[in-house]
């Protein structure tokens, strides 16, 4: 969720409102989606395992949801975690 400041200028009267942007996802991205949300846990290794599909795909399908702050790494890639948005 965005927000924007609204209004004449950057002065006073400005209104902050959120801004609800629907983020298109590939099949892949949902399906990687689906998975961290049912394990935050789970490792890239893990994701090729259970997807069946290769590291790159991994990497890609988990780029665009990082970028645009759907998930977020935490902590180290063996014993770190998945935090995903609300």
């Amino acid at each position: 969720l965005s927000t924007a400041t609204v209004g004449p200028g950057s002065s006073g009267g400005a209104i902050s409102e959120p801004i609800n942007v629907a983020i298109r996802l590939t099949a892949s991205e949902k399906r990687i989606l689906e998975a961290i949300k049912q394990n935050p846990r789970i490792t890239r290794k893990e994701l090729i395992e259970l997807l069946g599909v290769g590291e790159s795909t991994v990497f890609r399908a988990t780029k665009k949801p990082k970028t645009e702050g759907i998930i977020e790494r935490i902590g180290s890639n063996k014993g770190g975690y998945w935090r995903v948005a609300d």
